[in-house]
């Protein structure tokens, strides 16, 4: 009987062990920023720098998850939500925080692909938060960057709007880059007929703001008084 309660002990060590391994650390991000031109050992002294706060945030936010689901899962077993959140409390995290940790290591568990499941490590928690909630996962397969993630979550008119702002930045900086290139070629005369040009332009627009805005305010107050 020794032997064999050995033996479950022996086993049972080495799938602490195991489990420890693997808190240490989940992710390994390596990236590579631009800080400073021309200047390689500086540069590469701060990407080294940079990628060791990413992957202790990244691991920290993964991590946490894992430590909540672990005693929360141990604690079921008891069905003893009490102890849990006074487990919590006295360790310093409240309930609903330890919800968002263990949301995000659920998540990062369920998703295949590396590339994203770095980025469900670090990515804001408003987005964790959406991601959740999708019914097809498969969605978040293959996500790079936080726009990628940003854009799942927009509808179809929001996407428009967003294209329109990013067309009508693109016409100012045309715009700009023109009256500076007038400049640069001592072209004044006509840099300022544009500039007065631009002046008329939004003077209109302020205008039929204004206008629009008397326009809802008389609305308003008809409906108020109609009621």
């Amino acid at each position: 009987m020794k032997s064999i309660e050995a033996f479950k002990n022996q086993i049972q060590k080495v799938k602490e062990e195991k489990k420890e391994k693997k808190i240490n650390s989940l992710i390994k991000i390596e990236k590579e920023f631009m800080y400073i031109d021309n200047n390689k050992e500086l540069n590469e002294f701060l990407n080294y720098k940079s990628n060791q706060l990413i992957n202790i945030i990244g691991n920290s936010n993964l991590l946490l998850g894992q430590i909540f689901n672990e005693v929360k899962e141990k604690l079921a077993e008891y069905d003893d939500e009490t102890t849990y959140c006074k487990w919590l409390e006295y360790n310093g995290f409240n309930r609903m925080s330890a919800l968002r940790y263990r949301n995000r290591y659920n998540l990062y568990e369920k998703i295949e692909n590396k590339d994203t499941k770095e980025l469900i490590a670090l990515a804001p928690q408003r987005l964790i938060d959406k991601a959740i909630k999708l019914e097809n996962l498969e969605e978040l397969e293959g996500i790079k960057d936080l726009q990628e993630l940003e854009d799942i979550f927009i509808d179809d008119k929001e996407k428009i709007e967003n294209k329109e702002k990013k067309e009508n930045s693109k016409i100012f900086v045309k715009i700009f880059e023109t009256l500076n290139t007038e400049i640069d070629n001592n072209n004044l005369s006509k840099a300022k007929k544009e500039v007065e040009a631009l002046k008329l332009a939004i003077k209109e627009i302020e205008n039929k703001i204004k206008n629009k805005e008397n326009e809802n305010m008389v609305e308003n107050n008809s409906k108020i008084e109609f009621n």
